[in-house]
């Protein structure tokens, strides 16, 4: 499993259209590249998680390209030049057991509800998918990936594609299928109860697509159920820091 967050916990990857295309082409051109077997993707405002099956021992090269060009278009979509991703190391936890990738994809598409943003995973306006999920075609975005036709190294389209978590041989597609499915929908209704019995409501699709990518998590209040303080929560905005100089890279 990898996760990494945003930069100072920023909303750099708060879901939009440009955001979102250019994380599921990304991952589906270099997943093709390197040979790794995604089982999970999950995107949220300001981090990621992905689970992965690493068959031919090339994890290091793919999230190292993954990371690389995500911050770069994404920073080219909205006009940034600063990091987009934090400086801590980037975590890679080792499922030592089947059962242990299980929980480690009920973690991750369960997220936007453990966060409040969303009552059901399904809401989430972000990247947010797993096996069983059908292979997906996705075109270039636009403005920054170079076509091979203009000297780039970037196709056309690429394939989304998941694959099955390993283990669990004795267990057929649809059986496995029902495993995962149960296990994000019990670690989903176990947020929804505690949100319940804190008197927490959940932010909502449409409030999370009115933030601006410069919120900081750390600095969002605690959010009002109704009125005059929910309706302010949109003009609450990070300080703006100095900008960097442009980096370049091959494209």
């Amino acid at each position: 499993m990898i996760t990494r967050r945003a930069q100072g916990r920023e909303f750099r990857l708060r879901p939009c259209d440009k955001t979102n295309a250019i994380i599921r082409y990304v991952v589906a051109v270099i997943r093709e590249r390197t040979g790794i077997e995604l089982l999970c993707l999950v995107a949220l405002s300001n981090h990621w998680h992905l689970c992965v099956s690493d068959p031919e021992g090339r994890i290091c090269e793919f999230t190292r390209d993954c990371h690389s060009f995500i911050a770069r278009a994404v920073n080219a979509a909205h006009g940034d030049f600063e990091n987009l991703w934090s400086t801590e190391q980037t975590s890679h936890l080792t499922c030592a057991e089947p059962s242990d990738m299980i929980a480690k994809i009920a973690y991750s598409m369960a997220n936007p509800v453990e966060a409040r943003l969303v009552a059901h995973g399904k809401s989430w306006p972000g990247v947010r998918a797993a096996w069983p999920a059908k292979p997906r075609v996705v075109r270039r975005p636009e403005n920054f990936f170079r076509s091979e036709e203009d000297g780039g190294i970037w196709p056309e389209t690429a394939i989304l594609e998941f694959s099955r978590p390993p283990g669990y041989k004795d267990k057929s597609d649809e059986e496995l299928a029902g495993m995962i499915q149960t296990a994000i929908e019990r670690r989903e209704e176990y947020f929804r109860q505690k949100a319940r019995r804190e008197g927490k409501s959940f932010l909502g699709r449409r409030r999370v697509l009115e933030q601006s990518h410069r919120y900081r998590a750390a600095h969002m209040p605690a959010l009002p159920h109704s009125g005059p303080a929910r309706r302010r929560l949109r003009h609450i905005h990070c300080p703006p820091r100095a900008a960097a100089g442009p980096a370049t890279i091959r494209r």
